[in-house]
């Protein structure tokens, strides 16, 4: 008989992912049956990068999938013939929403925080953005804003008031993050940073500078 140089190949099937893209859900590949003596094989990336090897057709999604835009390369292959690959869809996995409080700013006391609607120059400032609930990893990254427009290098939980505020309005945007979460974004109300002004001179006294 004339061999042919080319095997015979498997006769691959379209392919897709169905199911929750959320973390705690599962992602299934679903599609017509390859053929009876096909086995497959599934490769699982983020974001193009492999994280899977498996002959299972579904993936309980969890934290580190977060972000990632989820596909499978799903091969098929036979005995005596040459195996044939097909790429599901890609949907992008999202995390669970966190319940949190609005981030608030003030002046740290032993009691918590108290708020304030104006300060001077060298008050220190406290900002926080609490979670109402146990998230693992929980973080927060503060950015501070001056009339809005973010201050360069200030990016702590505290602000001390400057000169370089008086007359403006400061206030806080935090950033929170934890493990299988979407991220939140909060901005804090603004605080009023008073203008110095200078001491009164009392009636016939004249004040002239030194030297």
């Amino acid at each position: 008989r004339r061999i042919s140089a080319k095997p015979i190949s498997v006769m691959p099937r379209a392919v897709k992912l169905s199911g929750s893209a959320k973390v705690g859900g599962t992602l299934k590949v679903v599609g017509r049956s390859w053929g009876d003596d096909v086995k497959m094989q599934y490769r699982w990336t983020c974001d193009h990068e492999t994280f899977k090897l498996t002959s299972k057709a579904s993936l309980k999604l969890g934290p580190d999938q977060v972000g990632c835009r989820v596909s499978v390369a799903v091969r098929g292959y036979a005995p005596g013939k040459a195996s044939a690959v097909r790429v599901t869809n890609h949907p992008e996995v999202v995390g669970l929403a966190m319940a949190l409080a609005t981030p608030q700013i003030g002046i740290a006391s032993e009691t918590g925080l108290v708020a304030v609607a104006t300060v001077k120059a060298g008050t220190v400032l406290t900002a926080t953005f609490a979670p109402d609930g146990d998230y693992p990893g929980f973080a927060v990254a503060w950015e501070w804003l001056r009339d809005g427009v973010p201050i360069p290098g200030q990016t702590g939980s505290t602000y001390a008031a400057s000169w370089d505020d008086e007359g403006r309005t400061l206030s806080a945007r935090g950033t929170a993050t934890a493990d299988g979460y979407e991220s939140a974004t909060g901005v804090t109300s603004g605080v009023g940073v008073q203008k110095a002004t200078a001491p009164a001179v009392p009636p016939g006294e004249v004040h002239r500078p030194r030297g």
